[in-house]
């Protein structure tokens, strides 16, 4: 019965971020002009708030003896810091190649109708992200990091590293399952095809990283870093005139430096797993 009322709380509360965000759209054009860049990073900004990380506090606030212990919100040491900044510069170009080969992949003949639609969602998303990330100025690329990097981070690692990873671990007994499901689900939210195996796989290191050491705040870290990375290195190629596409930059097209990066990610992801915590395993 308890876990039937936490799905319900959890389902009012997204349901409320939801109308909430609506309503906002629903502004008289003399008010706000809704289809404006500044507009729909407000937007992102609540809808992280509100949709993401607000259900899920709310449901471990009411339903968790210790609501920080449940999302794992516990200070981590300096060495599991920079062994998990170390990962994530290394795992990037690792991730970039395997992006690559991700955007490469065809769907069967009798399914060239959906992948024509996915396509077209995906380079709507691009031009989206790219009038995003198109800012002039320290003051629009500062908001950028803090829209795109730092809140996206707080508030998808409170949901699917703090919340449902945690309890899928109680659900299923199984650690791996629980972090492989939360993955899939993490990277399928964001609706981009193209660009979902290098996200899952990204999505279940966070979540070996948050289980073995028993904080969140280490993935909420490699996140920010991540996307941080992308939102700066757009600016500053931008700034030079020069190709924002990340993709581009010719070493994450090295298969060769892809895998001795990805090879130095998963020896330092070991390096974490042997220091992992007792606390970690209190399912």
């Amino acid at each position: 019965m308890k876990k039937l009322y936490a799905i319900i709380i959890f389902s009012i509360t997204a349901a409320m971020g939801m109308l909430l965000l609506g309503g906002l759209l629903l502004l008289p054009e003399n008010i706000v002009d809704v289809n404006s860049i500044p507009f729909q990073k407000f937007l992102q900004a609540v809808q992280s708030g509100l949709i993401f990380a607000l259900p899920a506090v709310i449901t471990v606030i009411i339903f968790a003896k210790n609501p920080c212990n449940f999302l794992r919100l516990k200070q981590f040491n300096q060495r599991n810091f920079w062994l998990t900044t170390a990962f994530i510069f290394t795992a990037i170009p690792a991730i970039g190649y395997i992006n690559l080969l991700n955007q490469k992949m065809r769907l069967p003949a009798f399914l060239s109708g959906i992948e024509q639609k996915m396509r077209a969602m995906e380079d709507v998303a691009a031009q989206l992200t790219e009038q995003f990330l198109t800012v002039n100025s320290i003051g629009g690329l500062l908001v950028n990091l803090l829209v795109i990097a730092l809140i996206a981070a707080v508030c998808e690692e409170v949901l699917f590293r703090g919340f449902l990873q945690k309890v899928f671990e109680k659900e299923f007994k199984n650690a791996h399952l629980a972090i492989w499901l939360s993955a899939f689900i993490f990277s399928a939210i964001h609706l981009q095809f193209y660009g979902f195996f290098p996200r899952m796989l990204l999505g279940a290191a966070f979540g070996y990283i948050v289980f073995w050491t028993g904080s969140l705040w280490l993935p909420i870290l490699a996140h920010f870093i991540n996307n941080a990375i992308g939102v700066i290195t757009f600016y500053v190629a931008q700034q030079r005139g020069l190709n924002p596409n990340i993709d581009d930059i010719p070493l994450s097209n090295s298969w060769l430096f892809a895998a001795a990066c990805g090879l130095a990610s998963l020896l330092i992801l070991n390096k974490i797993y042997l220091s992992k915590s007792k606390y970690s395993y209190d399912l």
